[in-house]
């Protein structure tokens, strides 16, 4: 008996660059695992190919049994091949799959492997937490792996950790043992401020994770069996981490594995943790009563049932509860175990976020414990470079073949369907955000654009588009960002531009403050920009045209910077060099301004003067051209190449 997971032999091999032959020679833990870790990056809308991000990836896995039942013997065998064998190895080692994943996906964090038994999902959180904190990657990828092979139950010896009757009853009085079960999972990190910044799907803030060891045999009473006191410590430390009252812990999903021995030892270390006269305030729940156990995966999927339970604000029945165990007293401690499923009461969403506690013990002592705090938005986000007032949408579909993109737009139109009925339909601007930016770019590509910010224009767009004829894009492997010299630029485009993206209009109002900020008497440029039409107004716009041709130059850099990435190369010309020297961190934008300023104001002062002239671009070679400057009315202003315009 077990809970097994199904499609272990399905592997898309084509889309990870792996062979037929490979694959087959790779334990199903890795290669379940690449495909969980690239959904789960999707949806948390991490590009895997952004280069502003560092990715690192945490994976746990349990001991290749695919490798003992099928491969073994090929590496066994006298005739076998070295190179075979080789690669037998390397694609089953649990010390390379960090690596593994970290090759496949092109990662270029810390890939590092955690191995403690039971509770190694939760330690490699804690590990990736770190990592965050001390600022080595940007994103952190947790993954962890459980497969049994070849599927099959078990048969129940007594006195065996297992159960007699196939299932698993956590913290009930007929619990007897536990029931292996299969996972493969994986969650994506990001400093919080950082993930609100970047306008993510935020599901939890996770508040501290704590790890500690039984330590020696006066905490336990054998190498595998669990520590009251090491656990009441961990929670502790956790506890004091988060800086989160125990009374404001709604839930706590246990490790739970439904033993005679274990649950009540783990409920007492809770107790002594919690250290409250408050009584069954707080819900005791085990996803091992629906899944099994998972082994190394278990500390990871009772994390992730706990996000949902905080997200939904809902918590489940525990399975096969129907009475307490014995050696419980629940009505003494602060924790009561539900058997019917139940939304949290009223009264305690009303008192604040709701928090939740992660616990997950390993055989041999190391124990992991981790604090939730439900995140939730009241105004949804719209993305930061296309307001959701702009009538003008773009989304992007991209997938390594024509098939899969065809697949592909499909499915975006059978979800976008689906939502277009639902109570709160996502927001257009924020859907072709998503797709624009939180997606890799492949060598098959479609992009359409929809007139309108409703759900069913989307789907109508998408729904007449025709691909059967794509051709693969190429890849560019450099792009350039070019500034001109000073021009004359369209305020009425400006203006459309500035009330269309967030992003612009943030750039230019940034500027105008700066601005401001030199002199009260100075030019106010969003006056400027948002005044009617008429011809005062447009000469003023003109009279500070350096500055104008500035300011729409680096709102439009800081827009294209959001929309793709920073270019490898800035080229800019006469005030376009002033940008460039902005965007690459020569000048600050105050130090850019202050010179743009002068500049203009000192032409502005000529001209109030009665000064007469006029620039003139030329082109022709300065040997040309200094035969025609031998007078007062003449002079060389810049010479832009040996061949190239004169300005005069």
């Amino acid at each position: 008996m077990g809970r097994l997971t199904c499609g272990v032999d399905l592997f898309d091999h084509v889309f990870f660059g792996i062979t037929p032959r490979e694959a087959s020679l790779t334990d199903p833990q890795h290669r379940l695992l690449l495909e969980i870790i690239y959904q789960a990056c999707e949806d948390a809308a991490v590009n895997l190919h952004s280069c502003d991000e560092t990715i690192g990836c945490f994976i746990a896995a349990s001991d290749s049994s695919y490798y003992s039942f099928n491969l073994k013997h090929l590496c066994d065998s006298s005739g076998a091949q070295p190179t075979v064998q080789r690669q037998i190895r390397l694609n089953n080692l649990l010390g390379t799959m960090a690596t593994k994943v970290a090759y496949s996906l092109d990662l270029t964090g810390a890939a590092i492997n955690v191995q403690t038994a039971c509770s190694s999902g939760l330690v490699a959180l804690q590990v990736a937490m770190d990592h965050l904190r001390q600022g080595r990657c940007t994103v952190a990828i947790v993954g962890t792996s459980c497969i049994h092979l070849p599927p099959s139950g078990y048969l129940y010896e007594p006195d065996s950790i297992y159960s007699p009757t196939g299932e698993c009853a956590p913290f009930d009085a007929a619990a007897n043992g536990i029931v292996h079960g299969d996972a493969v999972c994986a969650i994506v990190l990001k400093l919080a401020g950082r993930a609100v910044t970047q306008r993510h799907k935020i599901r939890a803030l996770i508040k501290s994770c704590a790890v500690n060891n039984n330590g020696s045999a006066s905490q336990a009473t054998s190498f595998a069996a669990p520590s009251v006191a090491a656990q009441a410590a961990c929670i502790s430390a956790a506890l004091v981490e988060a800086n989160v009252d125990v009374s404001n812990i709604a839930y706590v999903e246990a490790h739970g594995t439904g033993t005679a021995v274990g649950d009540p030892i783990e409920v007492e270390g809770l107790t002594q943790a919690f250290d409250t006269v408050q009584r069954q305030y707080c819900t005791l729940g085990s996803v091992k009563s629906n899944v099994g156990h998972t082994d190394t995966a278990a500390g990871l999927v009772g994390l992730i049932k706990t996000v949902l339970v905080l997200q939904h604000r809902y918590i489940p029945a525990t399975l096969h509860f129907r009475s307490a165990n014995p050696n419980i007293d629940f009505a003494s401690t602060p924790f009561v175990v539900r058997s019917t499923g139940t939304q949290f009461e009223t009264e305690r969403l009303e008192r604040g976020p709701l928090f939740a506690g992660v616990t997950s013990l390993g055989m041999g002592g190391t124990n992991a414990h981790v604090i939730l705090q439900e995140y939730h938005l009241d105004i949804p986000f719209v993305n930061s470079y296309d307001s959701q007032e702009n009538t003008v949408h773009q989304v992007t579909l991209s997938d390594k073949d024509l098939e899969s993109l065809k697949l592909d737009l499909r499915e975006l139109i059978s979800w976008l369907e689906k939502q277009s009925i639902s109570e709160e339909p996502p927001i257009v601007a924020n859907i072709c955000y998503t797709l624009n930016n939180g997606r890799p770019a492949y060598q098959y590509r479609l992009v359409a654009t929809v007139d309108s910010s409703s759900l069913s224009a989307l789907i109508e767009t998408l729904s007449q588009l025709s691909i059967d004829r794509l051709t693969p894009a190429r890849h560019i492997g450099r792009f350039v960002f070019m500034f001109p010299g000073q021009h004359s630029c369209s305020r009425s485009l400006t203006r459309q531009l500035y009330s269309t993206s967030d992003v612009f209009k943030n750039a230019y109002d940034n500027c105008a403050m700066i601005l401001q900020s030199y002199q009260s008497s100075g030019p106010n440029m969003i006056d400027i920009l948002l005044a009617d039409d008429d011809e005062s107004m447009n000469e003023e716009w003109q009279t500070w045209m350096g500055l104008t041709t500035f300011m729409v130059e680096y709102g439009l850099a800081t827009l294209w910077s959001t929309i793709i990435r920073m270019p490898h190369l800035f080229v800019g010309h006469s005030i376009g060099e002033y940008v460039v020297a902005t965007m690459t961190g020569v000048l600050t934008l105050d130090e850019a301004l202050k010179l743009v300023l002068m500049r203009t104001c000192l032409i502005n002062q000529q001209v109030a003067l009665g000064t007469t002239g006029i620039l003139l671009a030329v082109r022709i070679a300065y040997n040309d051209a200094i035969k025609y400057v031998n007078n007062d009315r003449l002079s060389i202003a810049a010479v832009n190449g040996p061949s190239h315009r004169i300005k005069l």
